[in-house]
């Protein structure tokens, strides 16, 4: 038995054949989507069925434009969630990479903090990643032939100027803010606590505008500290020294000139040894508090530190004014906090009282002994100086 056909096509091929006033019977083209396996197997199996085929899903779509437009949009949907994955797997893949290269990376040379910049064992060195700069010579002459010299003696008095004009005024303020002879509040003026705030602020100031200068010393303690350490010569030091004194005594007159009633009543800012304090306390307090400054100074100023912790931007003035900040706390009640002795005997010349220079010798003494204290503790073991000096010998002697 033989099939006929019975799809769109033939069916207006038959309707062509009948006169145009009779009606044929003719059936509606069948749904291809309603079709059994073995009809769509059948029908496929010719070439006139896959032409008669392809036709009938396009009449399908034509009459019905929804069939088009839900397909476009499952198709782009369908675009749209590969392009997603796609993206998803390559952002997955370049993460695996970038923690593959930065693991590989720590594993070759280390993390930057874990470098060994010390001594090795057996007496051999490892390579540093930062420089040393070469000790001072104890005498050069040189120096007195350069103006930067000469600037950076500028440059410290100047600064020990500003800064004893500075604290000794705050230091006067206080006291006639809280004098009760005014029927004041006691609690009235800035309080020990400002009086700490003015030396440390101050000093963090100065260290910064001057350090590019003259290293910012304002202290002899701290430039006989660097001395020890060979960080500048016997002459830089000794001229440093001389121009902190006078630039102390020149900001402590400038005081006494615009207030002397006041200077003369309230002391003058003159260090003394407390009342009820021993002398072996005073100066044990000057000499620690002395030590806490310099050893920051030298901490501050490493350049192993500089290298290790670049990541860390911090000013070297800003410890070092924390240093003065917190020993002023600590002993101004003991000794109105030395600590620098250009500031002790520029108070003392300019209100030249015999209690101030009595106790004199205790901010002198006291400061020398605790900066060569730090310096020795900073640069012997902190730095091991004295180990990378038998070191050498040991190398030296097995030539």
């Amino acid at each position: 038995m033989i099939r006929v056909f019975n799809g769109p096509p033939v069916a207006d091929v038959i309707s062509l054949s009948f006169p145009s006033n009779q009606k044929p019977v003719t059936t509606a083209p069948p749904d291809p989507t309603n079709r059994t396996g073995q009809d769509v197997a059948d029908h496929r199996g010719s070439i006139l069925g896959k032409f008669s085929y392809s036709m009938s899903m396009v009449l399908t779509l034509l009459r019905n434009p929804g069939v088009k437009k839900e397909a476009k949009r499952q198709r782009l949907s369908g675009l749209a969630k590969t392009e997603e994955q796609w993206g998803a797997t390559c952002t997955a893949i370049l993460t695996l990479l970038s923690v593959f290269s930065v693991s590989l990376q720590i594993i070759v040379t280390g993390f930057p903090m874990a470098k060994d910049t010390g001594v090795a064992e057996h007496g051999s060195y490892s390579a540093k990643d930062y420089t040393d700069p070469p000790p001072e010579p104890l005498f050069d002459a040189v120096e007195l032939t350069k103006w930067s010299f000469y600037r950076a003696l500028i440059a410290e008095f100047i600064a020990t100027l500003l800064f004893l004009y500075v604290t000794v005024l705050t230091v006067i303020g206080y006291k006639s803010q809280t004098d009760p002879a005014k029927n004041v509040d006691g609690c009235a003026g800035v309080g020990i606590l400002g009086i700490a705030w003015a030396f440390g602020g101050m000093i963090f100031v100065l260290v910064y505008c001057t350090a590019g200068i003259s290293g910012g010393h304002i202290n002899p303690a701290v430039t006989f500290g660097l001395f020890l350490a060979r960080k500048v010569s016997l002459v830089r030091a000794v001229m440093y020294m001389v121009a902190q004194c006078l630039g102390a005594i020149s900001g402590v007159g400038l005081v006494k000139a615009f207030q002397k009633s006041y200077y003369t009543r309230y002391g003058g800012g003159a260090n003394e040894l407390a009342d009820g304090y021993s002398t072996g306390v005073g100066l044990a307090a000057e000499i620690i508090g002395t030590f806490v400054l310099v050893y920051t100074v030298f901490s501050a100023t490493d350049p192993k530190r500089s290298a290790r912790d670049s990541h860390v931007p911090v000013l070297a003035p800003l410890p070092i004014g924390f240093a003065v900040f917190m020993v002023h706390l600590a002993t101004i009640p003991i000794t109105g906090t030395g600590i620098n002795p250009a500031r002790s005997l520029g108070a003392a010349v300019i209100y030249n009282k015999d209690k101030a220079w009595d106790d004199q010798w205790l901010f002198w003494v006291g400061p020398f002994i605790g900066a060569a204290i730090a310096a020795f503790y900073h640069q012997f073991i902190l730095r091991a100086g004295a180990v990378k000096a038998l070191g050498s010998f040991r190398s030296q002697s097995r030539v």
